[in-house]
């Protein structure tokens, strides 16, 4: 959607689409650098929700700027958002799973996500192909933002049980 984005939206060169990369690949060697140190500091699971959280804002974002330079900015964001999430969400798996079923575990996982992606792609191929690429970013807006909503839902949930259960220990 990004490189139908930057010609039919911002009305900018292939050069842009060249930017582009260059500012996702750092951005993405930015996270690499710096998640396992927020890891550290926040936890995996916080760092996989802000990191999740990031994506969601970011995407939005892109959808109501129509800026150049506020576009290479979010594609950082992105980047860095989506190598986090990645790392961390490894992390996560090896942290909680036992060695014996992590496999089977990550093929649910990628089996889960082949679906949804296939099921996106062709919502959003026929969106581009009508020419209204805004409304495939406003789609994808709202999918994230609604599941980034309810994995803090989530998140928070666990963290008031956890809380409770610490205290009725005590």
């Amino acid at each position: 959607m990004f490189p139908i984005y930057l010609t039919q939206e911002l009305n900018a060169s292939p050069a842009a689409y060249g930017i582009e990369s260059a500012v996702y690949g750092f951005g993405a060697l930015t996270a690499g650098i710096l998640i396992v140190s927020i890891m550290k500091r926040t936890g995996t699971e916080l760092a996989i929700m802000l990191n999740i959280s990031l994506f969601a804002l970011g995407i939005s974002i892109i959808f109501f700027m129509k800026l150049l330079p506020v576009y290479f900015s979010i594609v950082f964001l992105l980047a860095f958002a989506n190598a986090g999430t990645r790392v961390a969400r490894n992390t996560f798996m090896m942290q909680k799973i036992p060695n014996i079923i992590v496999g089977r575990v990550d093929s649910c996982f990628r089996f889960i996500t082949l679906g949804i992606r296939i099921l996106l792609i062709f919502f959003f191929t026929y969106v581009t192909a009508n020419d209204r690429i805004g409304l495939a970013f406003l789609g994808l807006s709202l999918l994230l933002l609604s599941t980034a909503g309810a994995g803090w839902i989530l998140y928070k949930r666990k963290q008031r049980k956890q809380s409770a259960l610490l205290k009725s220990v005590l």
